[in-house]
């Protein structure tokens, strides 16, 4: 009998440490605020895979896929900051885009690569947009309230050779101001309650933007704070979130053609930079469901568009934030822990990414 004792105040002990541990963790607070400082800047990169299955009208009951996977680099810089009022400058720095079509087959781009391996397709539409800034005004709540920059690049784009193009036209409409401000603009700051929250605790955030297909749209979110951790030295909070997109009023109609939204539920993770106050990574998932009915063509012009969304975010600090405070920092820390460069040979060139220019 005496020697259950010894075992059962191990298993008591470890007990109390346990839920000790969990009371500490409930108890922890975290400030999920987003911070901006003027001239800050960072590479935004979203990655986006499309699987898309149309069924119905030309498609038939069998039905025709899509599969697209499409890459934005963003450099984003902040141009100006209050308590009331946010500017961002988000700069294009690299577009891929590739997959399979229907009805256009398998096409590509990617900015990286040398313009005589590029589509003739999206080359005229994309290359263009390099460089290219688009502006996005926040409001207290880091709500997108005004976006500018899209009727530049249109325009852009038309001075090139885009007449014709059987993409260009559905792709323009992805370049309003208010599209954009759907696609770049408060997106990446919806989830943030800006307070401080407990661990395991939820709350609920909401966004409407104008759908290209749609008309204005509603993504309610539910979010709860899973837990906080350490990576080098920096604090995280780890999000999880679970939401739905609604469409905002009547089915949108272009012609004899009416577009209404008929379900869209999407789940994700996000991970905070308590330090950089953003969220530095992020994954999500989207089901959508999209109807499509031409007036007067009876059962054949009904199409369903069943659309499958993978997306995920990265942001880093770039070296273009060195004229602020903490860029200065960084850069300063960056040159002291690099190794002396090694001596090159006199009479040599040093290769530069401005070679060839």
């Amino acid at each position: 009998m005496l020697t259950s004792w010894p075992h059962r105040s191990l298993l008591v002990f470890a007990m109390l440490t346990v839920s000790a541990v969990a009371a500490r963790a409930a108890e922890e607070t975290v400030l999920l605020r987003p911070k901006f400082s003027t001239g800050r800047a960072y590479y935004v990169e979203r990655i986006t895979e499309t699987e898309q299955q149309m069924k119905g009208g030309q498609f038939g009951r069998v039905g025709m896929k899509s599969s697209i996977r499409q890459v934005s680099g963003l450099l984003e810089r902040t141009r100006e900051t209050s308590p009331e009022r946010t500017v961002l400058d988000l700069t294009f720095k690299k577009i891929a885009f590739g997959g399979t079509l229907a009805m256009l087959g398998e096409l590509h781009f990617d900015s990286d690569q040398p313009e005589d391996d590029l589509s003739p397709v999206l080359a005229p539409i994309f290359r263009p947009m390099l460089g290219m800034k688009v502006t996005v005004e926040l409001d207290r709540n880091q709500a997108a309230v005004r976006v500018r920059g899209g009727e530049k690049i249109v325009a852009k784009i038309e001075q090139g050779k885009v007449a014709g193009n059987m993409l260009w036209p559905e792709l323009r409409e992805g370049l309003s101001n208010e599209a954009l401000k759907g696609s770049f603009g408060g997106d990446q700051f919806v989830l943030m309650p800006n307070r401080e929250v407990k661990v395991g605790e939820r709350w609920t955030r909401s966004a409407e933007y104008a759908g290209v297909k749609t008309g204005p749209l509603e993504e309610e979110y539910e979010v709860t704070l899973e837990k906080t951790s350490n990576e080098g030295g920096r604090r995280l909070a780890h999000l999880s979130y679970t939401g739905t997109v609604k469409q905002v009023g009547p089915p949108l109609t272009k012609g004899p053609a009416e577009y209404q939204l008929k379900s869209g539920t999407l789940r994700g993770t996000a991970v905070f930079d308590c330090e950089l106050g953003r969220i530095i990574r992020r994954e999500e998932n989207q089901q959508k469901t999209l109807l499509i009915t031409i007036a007067g063509a009876g059962d054949a012009g009904k199409i369903e568009i069943a659309a499958e969304v993978k997306q995920s975010m990265t942001l880093s600090p770039t070296e273009e934030g060195a004229n602020t405070k903490s860029g200065k920092a960084a850069k300063k820390k960056a040159t002291k822990d690099k190794p002396p460069a090694k001596k090159k040979p006199a009479g040599r060139k040093t290769p530069s990414a401005n070679d060839g220019e």
